[in-house]
């Protein structure tokens, strides 16, 4: 039994690992890979050439306060946007930097890699004023040594409210790090709000409270989370109201919580994670909105962790598909737990060393559970609803 549970937790640690391992090489290899990335991109482009911070004041060593020559970058834009870059070295910001983006403006900010430009100061926030508003961070690092106040890595949102307008113009965030020196934490390592069409690639966000804040307001569409890390946050990725559709691919948690959805008006979307490992201590991913979502689809994952609870809740969804995921854990807690949810297939999984495989609670139905492998697991299937199938070929181990 020992031997079987090593073998579990090194597969789970190898997963993370192994994803931790892509982004560090991957950021070495940025300036062929991101031209690629972006080519598909209409509106966030790599041209026009980029002007140095430097060209502006900017002072990479460190001490001298760099807000002036960035506001100054930024407000000498033109209409269509433009590129500021950073070369190597550490910039100081005393307080958090902020751009109104123009309605047709494409705001870019490039670094020479995010082990070589490091931003350090209090974040950046950029407003949308218009559905062709967009922007590109890239190549740089995000840090803050402070921990007072309410300090946002970098923020996205619409300029006043949620608008009218739908955001249509794609916005990137790519091979950044945003994490924190000595004490430091920021509230929120980035914030997503009221936008769509945003791709967030090859992204390590770490001394976090949250490390990814998502809320819709009334706008928000697509949302691609693509070889991203969180370690060391209480949350990692945080959804709340009117998220239409949020895609997780390939990526790691090493947090409390891996994803938390506690949204409290409607989120009618659908949430995709797909191979993503999960090493967490309060939950991996934590369903409990508190009206009814859409669709909930979770395939080839690994979901790990000393979690006494349940690994995956979910809570309040009108279809879910739960397939080729391991669940695993030393001897405690509960993989699979669905409520107040209808509609749905949990087939093809495995679980290993759990006091419960999967619970069906009593406001669960037209739940089909087939074809999982159970391995020294005391309950493998737990079902107090109505309407559910249990069975098929399922095998069990003690």
């Amino acid at each position: 039994m020992k031997r079987i549970l090593t073998i579990c937790l090194v597969a789970v640690a190898t997963a993370c690992g192994s994803a931790q391992n892509n982004v560090t090489s991957q950021n070495s290899n940025n300036n062929s890979q991101n031209s690629n990335d972006v080519e598909s991109l209409s509106k966030v482009q790599y041209g026009p050439a980029c002007v140095s911070i430097q060209s502006y004041g900017g002072d990479a060593n460190g001490t001298v306060d760099n807000v002036t020559p960035l506001t100054d970058a930024l407000a000498a834009l033109g209409t269509t946007g433009g590129c500021i870059s950073f070369p190597p070295g550490s910039y100081y910001f005393s307080t958090n930097v902020s751009y109104t983006v123009g309605t047709n403006q494409g705001v870019q900010l490039v670094g020479s890699g995010s082990q070589s430009t490091i931003l350090n100061g209090k974040g950046l926030s950029f407003a949308y004023t218009g559905a062709n508003s967009s922007v590109s961070v890239r190549n740089l690092t995000l840090s803050t040594s402070s921990n007072s106040g309410n300090l946002v890595g970098l923020a996205l949102a619409p300029s006043a409210g949620w608008p009218s307008w739908w955001p249509k113009a794609p916005s990137l965030i790519e091979d950044v790090i945003i994490s924190a020196t000595g004490a430091g934490n920021w509230t929120q390592g980035m914030s997503l709000q009221g936008l769509s069409n945003i791709r967030v690639i090859r992204t390590h966000i770490q001394n976090a409270t949250t490390g990814t804040y998502v809320n819709g307001g009334s706008n928000v569409g697509n949302i691609q989370f693509q070889n991203c890390q969180y370690g060391q946050a209480t949350t990692g990725l945080e959804i709340a109201d009117y998220v239409a559709n949020i895609t997780v691919d390939t990526c790691g948690f090493g947090t409390d919580t891996g994803i938390l959805v506690n949204s409290t008006n409607s989120a009618l979307g659908t949430l995709l994670v797909i191979t993503s490992a999960f090493v967490n201590t309060t939950a991996c991913i934590n369903m409990t909105p508190a009206v009814t979502w859409g669709k909930v689809n979770l395939v080839n994952n690994v979901f790990g962790g000393e979690v006494s609870g349940s690994q995956v809740n979910l809570s309040k969804t009108q279809w879910l598909v739960i397939t080729n995921n391991q669940f695993g854990a030393p001897d405690i807690g509960t993989g699979l737990t669905i409520t107040e949810s209808s509609n749905g297939i949990v087939s093809g999984n495995s679980f290993a060393h759990l006091v419960n495989g999967i619970n069906l609670t009593a406001s669960a139905s037209g739940i089909n559970v087939q074809s999982n492998v159970y391995d020294t697991v005391t309950t493998p299937v737990s079902n107090a609803g109505t309407g559910n199938t249990v069975g098929g070929a399922s095998s069990f181990s003690k």
